[in-house]
Formats: C-alpha cells, structure tokens, sequence
C-alpha cells in the first residue's frame, strides 16, 4: 500500500479513508441584535433621566425609582457592549446542537419580571388612565434584576444554529424585556411631563 502523496489537492480524501461533514460554525450572538439592545437601552436611560430631571419638586420616592431604572438600563448597555467587543475579537466556534441553558434562563427571567411589574401597578397604569407614575414603576425598580438577567441572557441566546424552540424563547425574553423597559419609560415622559400624578 503506496502512502498518499504530501503534493494531493487540499481537501483530498485520501484513498481508504471515510469523508466526513463539515461541522457548522456560527458566532456566539447575532451582532445587529446586540447593537440595537445597547443602542435602545442607552437611548432609554437618557430620555428617563432627563425626564425624571423634570419630575414636581414634592416629589420624593418616585425619582429613587426612575434612578433606579436608568441604572438598570445602563447596566444592560454596558453588558452587551462589553459582550460584543469581546466575542468580536473572538473566532467562530462550532454550532451547538440541542437546547442551551439561555434561552429557558431568559424566558423564565422574562416572565418573573413581567408578572412582578404587572401585578404591582403596571397593569393598573395602563390600564386606568395612567394616573401615578409609582404605579407603573414599582415593579420595573423591585423586580429590576430578573427584567436585566431577561435581557442579557435573550441576547446571548440569539445564536444562529441553535433549536427554533431556542431563538423563540431568546425572542420572547427580548421583546419583554423591551415592553417593560419602553413602558417605564414613558411612564416617566407623562409623569414629566405633568401629564400623571
């Protein structure tokens, strides 16, 4: 038996041997997703800061907690960024099969702060008139740490390769976080705006 030549073609299967399939590869996140997650998050953070800025000057709890907001926001913008500055740096690993631990983190992370905003005054803000602007903060400011981790982990789910059950939990997690986040939000622009008590 000759040994195949050093000088064969790139990629040559030599003579006996079984040709396999090329493993997949895939970034860990998909980039646009995490731009458009730092951008919208610090977009937010100021627009609730200069809002909370305007707020009557009686006020006293609800400022701690548009502060509190924009933290968290800010926290979400910087995590991503610095997430996406790293694994840009990094080379494109091997796709996982299967269900990865991010996207059911997410999705459960999601639902807690979704519940814990709704039934602490957001439902009722939205829902009857938008009248206190505590109402529609209390629970985004006390359930603030499951609504950030909703975020962060959704993002890191988003990876291309991954089961479609996956990416819709990741999905799901995002848009959320997002609701949440923009419903805060605007309730500090009424409030600011002298248009709520």
């Amino acid at each position: 038996m000759t040994d195949p030549s050093p000088y064969a073609a790139p990629g040559a299967v030599p003579p006996g041997a079984v040709p396999t399939a090329p493993v997949a590869r895939t970034t860990t996140m998909v980039r646009p997703v995490a731009i458009a997650i730092v951008a919208a998050a610090a977009v937010l953070a100021v627009v609730n800061g200069v809002y909370a800025g305007r707020f009557p000057p009686g006020a006293v709890v609800e400022p701690i907690w548009a502060f509190g907001i924009s933290v968290d926001l800010v926290a979400v913008a910087l995590a991503v960024l610095v997430r996406l500055l790293v694994v840009a740096r990094r080379p494109v690993v091997p796709a996982r099969a299967g269900l990865s631990v991010w996207g059911p983190l997410a999705a459960g992370f999601a639902v807690i702060a979704l519940a814990g905003w709704l039934l602490t005054g957001g439902a009722e803000y939205w829902t009857q008139g938008m009248q206190r602007y505590l109402s529609a903060s209390t629970g985004i400011f006390f359930f603030g740490i499951p609504w950030v981790l909703a975020l962060m982990f959704g993002e890191i789910a988003l990876r291309r390769g991954d089961t479609a059950l996956h990416r819709a939990l990741a999905i799901g997690a995002l848009v959320v976080g997002a609701i949440i986040g923009v419903a805060g939000v605007a309730a500090a622009v009424i409030y600011g705006s002298g248009l709520s008590d």
